[in-house]
C-alpha cells in the first residue's frame, strides 16, 4: 500500500475509480466533475498484475458492507456547518494548470505524486482515495486492504489532522478515519444510504417525459408543484430555515439567517429544487444537493409540520426524480436512521437501503 498525491494528469483515473459506485460518493464525484478548486486528494494504488486486492466497488461480493457519498439533506448540512471554518485549510490553493498539482497541500503534508508510480506500472490503478476539502471536510473511500492496514496511512495525513472539521462517508470508512485521526468527535450522526435507479423508478411510475411542474389534488383544493429559481429564495426561505433548524444545524446558537439564505440561493442556482404550494403558500420542497456524472444526490426534503402525512413530500419527490432521470441513471440520498417516516416514504418510492452512512464533527 502506497498513498500518493493525485495530480491533474491523473484526474481521469480518479474519476474512473469514483464512478464505479458513484451513488455512494456523489459529493466527491461532483468536485471532480465541476473542477472545483481548493481541495486535495491522496490515493492508494494497487497492482492488478500482482494479484493485489481490487476494491472495484462494482464487485461487492467481497465487501457487502461497502455497497454504498453527498446528501439526502445531510450533505448540505455538512457543507453549511463546515463553511463556518472556511480558511482552516487556507494553505490549499488548487490550480488546474499544466504541471501544477491538481490538489496542493504540499505545505501541510509532502506526499509524493501518483504520476511516476502509474507511469512505471501500467497495470496499477487507484484502489482507495481521500478527498480533503478546503473547509476541512474529509471524504474517505477505503478498500478492504486499506482498512486492514489503516495505521500505515497515519504518516500521510499527519499534516491534515489539525485542519479536519468533519468526516463523512460510508460508516466503516468514517469510523476508520476517526480512529486514524485520533480525534474524538463531539457529534456523530448516523444515516441510511438509499438508492434508486432510473429503470426501477420509470418502471414503477411510467413518467417518461414528465414535466418540471405538475398539479395534484388534495382534500380541499390543488397542490401546485413548481421548479424553484433564485428569485423564489425569499418566498421559500421559511421552508429552508425550518429544514436547517430541524435537520442540519447542530447548535441553534449557530443559526445565521443571512448565511442560510445566501447558501440557499447558491443551491437554487446550481441544482434542481422543486416545491409545492397549497393555496399559494409553499408547504413542501425537495431538491438535489450534489450532481455527479451519472448520479444525483437528493437533499433538503422538508414539509411544514402542519401539512405532514398528506402525501405532499411524495408528490414532490416523484416529480423531482422524473427530472433527475431525464439525464442521470441513479439517485441517492441519506436519511437519519431515527427518521422512520422519511425512511418509509423513500422505501415506498422505490429506494433501497444500501449501506450505513455517517457524518462526524470535531
Amino acid at each position: 500500500m502506497s498513498w500518493l498525491q493525485v495530480k491533474n494528469k491523473h484526474k481521469q483515473a480518479l474519476i474512473n475509480f469514483v464512478v464505479k459506485d458513484e451513488w455512494a460518493h456523489v459529493s466527491f464525484s461532483e468536485k471532480l466533475k465541476t473542477g472545483q478548486h481548493g481541495y486535495t486528494v491522496i490515493a492508494d494504488y494497487i497492482d492488478a498484475s500482482s494479484g493485489g486486492d481490487n476494491p472495484g466497488y462494482g464487485d461487492t461480493s467481497g465487501r457487502s458492507d461497502h455497497l454504498a457519498g453527498a446528501a439526502a439533506g445531510a450533505q448540505a448540512g455538512a457543507v453549511a456547518q463546515a463553511s463556518k471554518t472556511a480558511g482552516a485549510a487556507a494553505g490549499a490553493q488548487a490550480r488546474l494548470t499544466g504541471g501544477t498539482p491538481f490538489f496542493n497541500f504540499r505545505k501541510l503534508s509532502p506526499i509524493p505524486s501518483l504520476h511516476h508510480r502509474l507511469q512505471r506500472n501500467r497495470t496499477a490503478s487507484i484502489g482507495s482515495a481521500i478527498l480533503f476539502s478546503r473547509y476541512g471536510v474529509m471524504f474517505p473511500i477505503f478498500s478492504e486492504t486499506s482498512l486492514k492496514n489503516i495505521e500505515k496511512l497515519e504518516t500521510y495525513i499527519k499534516g491534515f489532522r489539525r485542519n479536519i472539521y468533519s468526516v463523512m462517508g460510508i460508516k466503516n470508512d468514517v469510523v476508520a478515519a476517526e480512529r486514524l485521526l485520533k480525534l474524538n468527535p463531539h457529534t456523530e450522526i448516523n444515516y441510511y444510504l438509499m438508492v434508486i435507479t432510473a429503470e426501477e423508478f420509470l418502471k414503477k411510475y411510467n413518467l417518461h417525459g414528465a414535466k418540471d411542474t405538475a398539479s395534484t389534488g388534495y382534500e380541499t383544493g390543488k397542490l401546485n408543484i413548481k421548479r424553484a429559481a433564485v428569485r423564489n429564495a425569499k418566498n421559500l426561505f421559511p421552508l429552508e430555515r425550518d429544514y436547517q433548524l430541524e435537520e442540519v444545524i447542530i447548535n441553534p446558537k449557530n443559526y445565521n439567517p443571512r448565511f442560510i439564505l445566501e447558501n440557499f440561493k447558491n443551491t437554487l442556482a446550481k441544482n434542481i429544487v422543486l416545491f409545492a404550494e397549497k393555496d399559494g403558500v409553499p408547504v413542501s420542497k425537495a431538491g438535489t444537493n450534489a450532481q455527479g456524472f451519472y448520479t444525483d444526490q437528493i437533499g433538503g426534503v422538508f414539509t411544514v409540520k402542519q401539512e405532514r402525512g398528506k402525501g405532499f413530500a411524495r408528490e414532490v419527490m416523484i416529480r423531482l426524480l422524473s427530472c433527475i432521470f431525464k439525464e442521470k441513471k441513479t439517485a441517492s440520498l441519506f436519511v437519519k436512521r431515527k427518521n422512520i417516516p422519511a425512511v418509509k416514504l423513500y422505501e415506498n418510492l422505490g429506494f433501497k437501503i444500501m449501506n450505513d452512512f455517517r457524518i462526524c464533527y470535531f
